[in-house]
């Protein structure tokens, strides 16, 4: 939504990180750049022939015929990625020029560590252009490296924008709107204290037949059991217990029916939980 509306006064381009291990180092930027050529033209932006072959290690059809090279064999010392830092400062320079550019990267808990060093350089050296750096991740995904890279980015200015739940209204239009029609005050109610208000969950149950919205939508189910999957045997043992107890319990009687070895054990699967 952010993307559309900077359409109206800026270049946008976007880009969605994957995992980092299923995706090539810089994968996010090199859609970003793609993206950012769909908008504007290789004539328009006069880039050097030097700075179109160094691109072209993440775009290779940037120059002709296309770059074959692989990404990690044109990378191999510090001297190669700094070239092509200060190739993608030179196109980002270009675009600004013309205008104010936007660049909107989904998911970046998912980004590998070069991108991550790349988005580092690009806030340090563009700062004081007409560049908008956009970048959203689950917090409860963030990796140390991500934290690190938060870390450099405060130091020019990061602004950090949490998003919580819809409230009860918010999430009566949401609702409103996917199935067409109005809903009762108490569908709604239903809805926002099943998901606290969490869009994706409340589009999930949306989808399902009034009868069936008391089960667990399979999207949501596919989400949560990724998330389960990442913590130990002990912190899904609890939240099992407190999720039939509810969503506030005495830690006294989920002590006495997970009976841990220590309640240590207890409190750092609690931890873990609340991570």
């Amino acid at each position: 939504e952010l993307a559309a509306a900077a359409t109206e006064r800026a270049t946008v381009a976007w880009a969605r990180c994957v995992d980092a291990h299923a995706a090539p180092p810089y994968w996010p930027w090199a859609e970003s750049i793609r993206a950012l050529l769909r908008t504007v033209t290789l004539e328009e932006l006069q880039l050097p022939v030097s700075c179109l072959k160094r691109l072209s290690a993440l775009v290779p059809d940037l120059v002709h015929p296309p770059a074959m090279t692989a990404r990690s064999a044109a990378l191999r010392t510090a001297s190669d990625r700094y070239q092509l830092f200060d190739a993608v400062r030179t196109l980002l320079q270009r675009a600004c020029s013309r205008g104010l550019l936007v660049l909107v990267f989904d998911d970046l808990h998912q980004a590998d560590a070069s991108s991550l060093l790349l988005l580092e350089f690009v806030a340090r050296e563009l700062s004081g252009s007409r560049l908008l750096l956009v970048a959203t991740y689950r917090a409860d995904e963030m990796s140390r490296r991500l934290m690190e890279t938060m870390g450099e980015l405060a130091r020019v200015g990061l602004q950090k924008m949490v998003l919580t739940g819809f409230g009860l209204s918010a999430t009566g239009q949401l609702l409103s709107h996917l199935v067409g029609r109005g809903c009762s005050d108490d569908l709604v109610r239903q809805v926002h204290a099943r998901t606290s208000g969490n869009p994706f969950f409340v589009t999930e149950i949306a989808h399902l037949q009034s009868s069936d919205r008391d089960v667990i939508p399979d999207n949501v189910r596919a989400v949560l059991q990724r998330r389960l999957s990442r913590l130990s045997e002990a912190t899904i043992q609890l939240l099992t217990v407190g999720s039939v107890l509810g969503r506030e319990f005495d830690f006294r009687i989920a002590a006495a029916i997970v009976q841990p070895a220590r309640d240590a054990d207890l409190l750092s699967a609690l931890d873990e939980a609340l991570e």
